[in-house]
């Protein structure tokens, strides 16, 4: 399943998706915590795991980590970050009714399933491989990004590490971060509270990239600045071409920085 292809109109205009008799809203604003809570769960790269977790599913693997840090008198939370993300997207009401997510084992105790039980209808079993793929339509949905697994397990924590950083700010606020998109864009604050997280994700990089455009079109035309493949933002419209995952070698940033720093003059 191509989730991006099989659901573009859902996607494009912030629409519920409905998989296997359920239906998946998208996360607004307003929950914001909730997102960031699961987003270790959700983004979690198997291959970077030890090797008794890598043969194991996504939701099987979240359980087990859960467990043996349990084991070890440690808390993690994968698993429950995630059934309270399926709670909220398919709008539950799970903490008033506990049968509404159920989890199912097999014989040596391994989670199998988790049991949906919405208020009408029979209940609906995602099994491991169904689990496979609401993980692909909430990140689709809400911003999420799945690590390839054949990626370099050090790099992607990296990245993971430079984004969560770049979106927290600098001793702001979810509030601070709210005003100022909606300084920036025009729309009023309570609006924004009630968009879905992706459509905010997607107006703070548009905002942050027409930044960054006239910032490097304003050095490049002082004539004080070269860039070696070019102006790096040469429009705000889209994300810079090449770099589809964000990613650079260590190599590569310490280059580009080098280049913006100015040559040191002899004394």
């Amino acid at each position: 399943m191509n989730i991006a292809r099989d659901y573009e109109d859902e996607l494009r205009e912030y629409l519920p998706i409905e998989f296997e008799g359920l239906r998946f809203y998208p996360l607004p604003v307003k929950r914001l915590a909730l997102y960031q809570g699961a987003k270790a769960a959700m983004e979690l790269m198997l291959s970077s795991l030890p090797l008794r977790f890598v043969k194991m599913s996504w939701i099987e693997a979240l359980d087990a980590l859960d467990r043996e840090a349990a084991d070890e008198q440690m808390h993690t939370g994968y698993l429950g970050s995630v059934l309270a993300l399926l709670n909220e997207t398919l709008k539950l009401n799970a903490f008033h009714n506990p049968r509404a997510l159920l989890l199912a084992r097999d014989q040596e105790g391994k989670l199998s399933s988790i049991i949906v039980q919405q208020e009408q209808g029979n209940p609906t079993v995602l099994g491991k491989a169904q689990m496979n793929t609401v993980r692909e339509i909430l990140a689709a949905q809400n911003g999420y990004e799945i690590p390839d697994e054949n990626w370099n397990p050090e790099l992607v924590r990296a990245q993971q590490y430079l984004r969560e950083q770049r979106s927290a700010g600098v001793g702001g606020s979810l509030e601070d971060a709210v005003c100022a998109l909606a300084a920036a864009t025009g729309f009023r604050v309570k609006e924004i509270w009630n968009w879905p997280i992706r459509e905010y994700l997607g107006a703070q990089s548009a905002v942050d990239r027409r930044l960054r455009f006239q910032i490097y079109t304003a050095a490049e035309m002082s004539g004080q600045v070269k860039f070696k493949d070019g102006n790096p933002y040469p429009t705000w419209i889209s994300q810079p071409k090449g770099l589809p995952t964000g990613f650079k070698s260590l190599k590569e940033l310490d280059d580009g920085a080098k280049g913006l720093l100015p040559i040191p003059q002899d004394k």
